[in-house]
């Protein structure tokens, strides 16, 4: 290329939008273009295979199973605190087990998903950070 006193004269920056799109080419936009290709070569064939499609459907609607579950010692933990302190979170936190320093909002949130799966009759009662 060699040496130049103004680049810009070599290499002119585009001054338009239309210039800098890749997609157009001397003013034919390719990518409108190759659309209107891929139309006009679809053609209208029955969709084969329905079986797969009426089984897909099938899956996506039947109910999902619940998958969460506490690990052995959160359940320990929760049982304990509950148990022992009933509805205070706060003095659950000060608790000599409370190994992980949880604060009350934490705890309360254990307390609240634990009794969620498996004490579905206690998870009705009001629980208050206090």
């Amino acid at each position: 290329m060699g040496l130049s006193n103004n680049p810009n004269d070599v290499i002119p920056i585009p001054k338009f939008k239309h210039e800098l799109d890749p997609s157009t080419i001397d003013g034919v936009d390719l990518i409108k273009e190759a659309q209107n290709e891929r139309l006009a070569n679809k053609t209208t064939t029955a969709p084969g295979k329905l079986y797969v499609m009426t089984e897909l459907e099938k899956e996506a609607n039947t109910p999902q199973i619940n998958r969460q579950k506490l690990s052995e010692p959160e359940i320990r933990f929760a049982t304990y605190m509950l148990e022992t302190y009933g509805d205070n979170y706060k003095a659950m936190a000060r608790d000599p087990k409370n190994y992980y320093q949880e604060t009350p909002k934490a705890i309360r949130r254990k307390i609240l998903f634990y009794q969620k799966l498996y004490n579905k009759t206690d998870a009705s009662s009001s629980m208050d950070v206090s």
